[in-house]
């Protein structure tokens, strides 16, 4: 096809089709629980291992059992995952930049953000 031609689809049938700018990919797109699973329980590691305060760590124990509940539904809500990681954010800064093993919390952080897409909201943002 020349640049600047017409292309017409009288009928499609794809698993996924993801589309960004002029570019599209069609197939079959299989998402897995996996990764936030994973992502989880590396946050729970790294939360246990920062100096938080008691109460600090009764809320983000709180904010990780209610994503690990959400994350075992059929069809999990992305916001009010997204919403649990702003908490566990919101504690982390409130505790101070002093927490130690920062680094270990990222990771798991931006995984996260990345599962959820478009509900993380800037969430991927203030991990950059």
């Amino acid at each position: 096809m020349s640049e600047g031609g017409t292309f017409n689809i009288n009928s499609q049938s794809a698993g996924v089709i993801h589309q960004a700018g002029r570019d599209m990919t069609i197939g079959t797109s299989h998402g897995t629980l996996a990764t936030p699973l994973a992502a989880i329980a590396d946050l729970r590691v790294a939360l246990a291992n920062a100096p938080l305060d008691r109460g600090d760590r009764r809320r983000t124990e709180a904010a990780l059992r209610e994503i690990d509940s959400e994350l075992h539904k059929p069809e999990p809500d992305k916001h009010l995952v997204a919403g649990q990681l702003w908490r566990i954010v919101g504690i982390l800064g409130d505790a101070g930049a002093a927490v130690s093993g920062v680094e270990r919390l990222v990771d798991p952080l931006r995984q996260m953000a990345g599962w959820l897409g478009d509900a993380a909201g800037p969430l991927l943002g203030v991990l950059s």
